[in-house]
Order: C-alpha cells, then sequence, then structure tokens
C-alpha cells in the first residue's frame, strides 16, 4: 500500500513541519480539569505514547486531536495546519478505538471500506485499497467474514486497516490492545510498530501500560491529572523518571530520601556518590534518590550495606528479595535465577550494593 500524506507544509520551510503540536490545551469539565495547559510536539514517521494512570486526561487530549472534543483554549496543528476549529472529517486523522468499533453486519472488506465511501471514493480505487491494506494486516483471506466471526486480533487488524486506508496523516490509538490476552497483545504490538514504520505514519496511542509504551513509542509524555510529568524517549523515562510520581508509575519500588553532601546523597548512615550528570538537581539540600530492584545487587555482609532477607519472592527466572537495611528501612532487590543459583533464605545476613550509575536524583 502506498501511504501518501498531505503535502501543505508552510512555503519557504527548511525541514518538514512537526506532525503533530498541540499548544496550550485546556479542557474543563464541571470542576474537573481533564487538560490543564499542555504543549507538546512530536517528529514526522513518529510515535507518541500517551501513558498515565485512568482519569489522568490522556483520552481527553486523544479526543480533542481527533476532533471529538471541543477544547478551552489551546491551539491543535497536524504538520502545520492549524486544525482546532475544524470538523473531525476535515482534520486527515482516522481513530481505532478500544473496542474496535466495526459494524457487525458488514464484512471485512465492508468495514475497511466504509471511510472510503464516506469520501466517495470509486469503486475500482477502493476495491486496490481496500485490498492493499487487508495484505498489510494480512487478512486478505478474511476479507468476507464478519466481524462476529473473527477473533480479538483479527478484529483489531480490521480496524487498523479501516483506519490506514484513508492514509491519514495521524493515526489516533485509544488503548486498542485492552482487550486482548498477554501473549496476543505483545505479538500485535510488535505488528503495529512494523507496520507503522513501513507506513512513516505519525501515531499518538493512548495507554496505561507501561511496557506497551517502550514497545511502541518513539516519545513518552506521562501525564498527571491533566499535565505532562514527563516528555522523553521511552529509555530516559524508563532510566531517569523526572519525579516521584513517574518513577512510581514507571514500577520503580525503592524511592529513597536524603540530603545532599557535596558530590553525593547521604542516605541515612551512607553515603552514595552521583554520577556527575545527577548533580545539583535541586536548589535545597533534600534529595530524592530513584533506584530500580535490578540496579541492586546483593553480597557477603562485610562487601555492602548491612541488610538481612526480610522475604522472597520468586519470579521465574528471577527471585525479587525484600532486604531490611540497618538504619535505611527495606529495599526491593531484584536477582536473576541462573542455573545453580542458591536462593537466599529469610532471616540470612547479607551486604547490599548500590550501582551509583543507576541511580537518579528526582526534581521532586
Amino acid at each position: 500500500m502506498g501511504y501518501v500524506g498531505r503535502d501543505d507544509a508552510p512555503a519557504g520551510s527548511t525541514r518538514p513541519a512537526p506532525a503533530l503540536e498541540l499548544e496550550g490545551l485546556e479542557k474543563q469539565f464541571g470542576t474537573m480539569r481533564a487538560i490543564d495547559g499542555v504543549s507538546l510536539s512530536i517528529p514526522p514517521s513518529s510515535i507518541l505514547a500517551l501513558l498515565g494512570p485512568s482519569g489522568c486526561g490522556k483520552t481527553t487530549i486523544l479526543r480533542s486531536i481527533a476532533g471529538f472534543v471541543e477544547l478551552d483554549k489551546g491551539t491543535i496543528k497536524l504538520g502545520g495546519r492549524d486544525v482546532t476549529k475544524l470538523a473531525p472529517e476535515q482534520r486527515g486523522t482516522a481513530m481505532v478505538f478500544q473496542n474496535y468499533a466495526l459494524f457487525p453486519h458488514m464484512t471485512v472488506a465492508d468495514n475497511v471500506a466504509f471511510g472510503l465511501k464516506m469520501r466517495r471514493i470509486g469503486r475500482a480505487e477502493r476495491a486496490r485499497r481496500v485490498a492493499d491494506a487487508l495484505a498489510l494486516v494480512q487478512l486478505g483471506p478474511l476479507a468476507g467474514r464478519y466481524p462476529g466471526e473473527l477473533s480479538g486480533g483479527q478484529q483489531q487488524r480490521t480496524a487498523l486497516a479501516r483506519a490506514v486506508v484513508t492514509q491519514p496523516d495521524l493515526l489516533l490509538l485509544d488503548e486498542p490492545f485492552g482487550a486482548l490476552d498477554q501473549n496476543l497483545r505483545e505479538a500485535l504490538q510488535i505488528e503495529l510498530r512494523k507496520l507503522q514504520q513501513r507506513l512513516g505514519l505519525a501515531t499518538v496511542i493512548v495507554t496505561h501500560d507501561q511496557q506497551e509504551a517502550m514497545i511502541l513509542a518513539d516519545q513518552v509524555a506521562v501525564m498527571r491529572a491533566g499535565t505532562v510529568e514527563q516528555l522523553a524517549p521511552p529509555a530516559v523515562v524508563y532510566d531517569r523518571p523526572a519525579t516521584r510520581f513517574v518513577a512510581r508509575f514507571m514500577g520503580i519500588d525503592n524511592i529513597l530520601d536524603g540530603e545532599l553532601d557535596g558530590d553525593a546523597v547521604r542516605l541515612g548512615p551512607y553515603r552514595l556518590s552521583m554520577p556527575p550528570g545527577q548533580r545539583g538537581v535541586r536548589g535545597d539540600r533534600k534529595a530524592t534518590i530513584a533506584v530500580r530492584a535490578e540496579a541492586i545487587g546483593l553480597a557477603d555482609p562485610a562487601d555492602g550495606w548491612p541488610g538481612q532477607i526480610a522475604y522472597a519472592t520468586n519470579l521465574g527466572g528471577r527471585v525479587l528479595y525484600e532486604v531490611a537495611v540497618e538504619g535505611l528501612g527495606t529495599l526491593k532487590v531484584d536477582v536473576p535465577r541462573a542455573p545453580g543459583y542458591a536462593r537466599r533464605a529469610v532471616g540470612e545476613a547479607v551486604g547490599v550494593r548500590l550501582d551509583h550509575q543507576s541511580c537518579t536524583l528526582l526534581r521532586d
């Protein structure tokens, strides 16, 4: 399928306009501020994940981009075009909903062709584009089936084909894998990423699943209470969360409060050196450190901060220990369970060693 986007970048521009620009978006429902001053942009051919818990505003942003929600304030631009006041069908977007919204009385092919019919595309061109779209998602042999005869994964791919067949400027995905089981969800996430890369189609996906954002996105916007808490590539959000909220949401259990001490942080009776790029993040002497469980190691008691195994959870290829550290509290330590690994017993004395290169000094 030959993907064709719009060609109306501003005259005289030396590089393509961002695929999407959001400037100062605000939306309030009654007393609830659903979007509170959100501004961001993404380059062409990239995927942005709006990531966060329920009620943080991510779906409201997605629906405002599509034109289904009228903003109180702010500007939305697609490829440099201001589409803030345009009707949904004039924006050049296509949306895949969580429940897929397929017409049960239409075949797969007719579902995919529906948007083309609404645009009055001729029958021959319509048939060609439908065939191309179904081939992209590997559903050509199922063109004559009805949605009720498809698996959940096949329905999802039908909805995706219906979206891309219209050759949108921007693809919008609202929790598209939420109804699928874990194994199928991961397989389809990878399929979607490969398809998006082949088409070069700018995409925004709403998700509450951190792993989904890691697999799919070029940029992740972690949202909280209608605002963007952090916008960065997935690896940065994972390795260097900016705030306590982002660290918690990204699954970091060890968040430690201490004080700055020169080029180090003092945590209870212990002093932890910090990498140069992590020094002086805050203006006061307070310091909050986030460190992943897998960045902490266990050793003999004399080779680290003295502690004691309080609990151990078997996670298949790993063991998650809760370690009571003298003068500091409880740390979670994730240890790979290699062949021959001897699991440590509850009550066993150990030494805890932190990789300071993996520690992050949080902004708040």
